[in-house]
């Protein structure tokens, strides 16, 4: 049976909101970082991403100033995409620009639309190596120079797929993308140990592969808009939407490993252990949109059959030699010597 919490001894306690909310709920001060990050996650529904948190002020807090924080002070928590606002400023402009940009994007042409997937899956590709290369240099301590160096060529070719992808109906997506990138180069190039958050070389590494995979899946979201109202016609863009999202949960297996093989022996007990957790959901979304790809590419399979089928069971004339009453499966498939003279 409950009972109730002696006069006194009540649990100091916390406001959570998201960015730009006046309300939210209420949550016991927590004591740890990682307690803030589940709080915002399990109360707020937040999905697993690097997270942002500020005070009424406005001025953002960190791991090492959350023993600042006081009962009865509100933190309003940013996952880093749509929602973000400065604590107090209404988020509803901001919706509605997001919205007239998806539906620019919807009523476009269907081919400047498949020209803006191909872009923004083009630009998706090139952040998962610079996410990699920068995962394995920060792992590594530093101490990789090749890995510098790839880092160096990457990010032009990151930049110059970033100017494939700028639509005057998306400017303020595109100027979000700029600045999230901008974020992590930052990261990665300060000197060691002195951004909060992302000290020593697991932590470093494992925070600049959350804040790529965040910027990534924003880009991938961007590509989804562009084929929500795709007719069966134009399935195939959808279909490459999903290899790009199942490509994405491959990519950033491929980055925790990367990293995790560079760490010194003695940080790999310093791999925060959600580390693992994010891992296990990856590999499963990964199954996911597997099973969802095969699903979409199944029309296409059964398509592609369909001439050897039919090559097979019907009566066959050919200027090639073949006897018409000849049973078809004596001889190769005209697929594969470049079709039949008479078909």
């Amino acid at each position: 049976m409950w009972t109730p919490t002696p006069p006194g001894r009540a649990a100091a306690r916390i406001y959570l909101r998201q960015v730009g909310s006046k309300t939210g709920v209420v949550a016991k001060l927590p004591l740890a970082w990682s307690e803030l990050v589940s709080l915002a996650e399990t109360k707020m529904g937040f999905m697993q991403r690097p997270l942002r948190f500020f005070l009424d002020t406005g001025d953002e807090i960190d791991e090492d100033g959350l023993g600042l924080v006081k009962a009865n002070e509100a933190i309003y928590v940013s996952g880093g995409g749509d929602d973000w606002a400065p604590p107090g400023e209404s988020t509803a402009d901001r919706t509605s620009d997001s919205t007239s940009d998806a539906l620019a994007m919807l009523h476009s042409k269907p081919a400047q639309r498949h020209r803006t997937v191909f872009a923004l899956a083009n630009l998706s590709h090139h952040l998962q190596r610079e996410r990699g290369t920068s995962c394995t240099w920060l792992a590594s301590g530093r101490s990789i120079p090749n890995f510098k160096t790839l880092l160096v060529q990457i990010r032009p070719e990151v930049d110059a797929a970033l100017k494939r992808v700028v639509r005057p109906e998306a400017q303020q997506w595109f100027d979000q993308i700029v600045a999230l990138i901008a974020t992590e180069r930052h990261a990665v190039d300060a000197a060691p140990n002195s951004i909060a958050g992302r000290t020593g070389e697991a932590g470093a590494f494992y925070a600049t592969l959350r804040g790529y995979s965040e910027v990534i899946s924003l880009v991938l979201e961007e590509a989804a808009v562009a084929v929500e109202s795709e007719s069966s016609s134009a399935a195939a863009t959808a279909t490459f939407v999903q290899f790009s999202r199942l490509k994405e949960t491959q990519a950033t297996e491929r980055g925790f490993l990367s990293g995790a093989l560079a760490l010194p022996a003695a940080q790999l007990d310093s791999i925060p252990n959600r580390a693992f957790a994010d891992l296990v959901v990856c590999v499963h979304q990964a199954k996911i949109h597997e099973t969802s790809l095969q699903e979409m590419l199944q029309p296409y399979v059964a398509d592609a059959a369909t001439p050897c089928m039919q090559w097979r069971l019907q009566p066959h004339a050919c200027s090639g030699g073949c006897n018409p009453t000849q049973q078809k499966a004596a001889h190769p498939c005209p697929c594969s010597r470049g079709g039949c003279p008479t078909r």
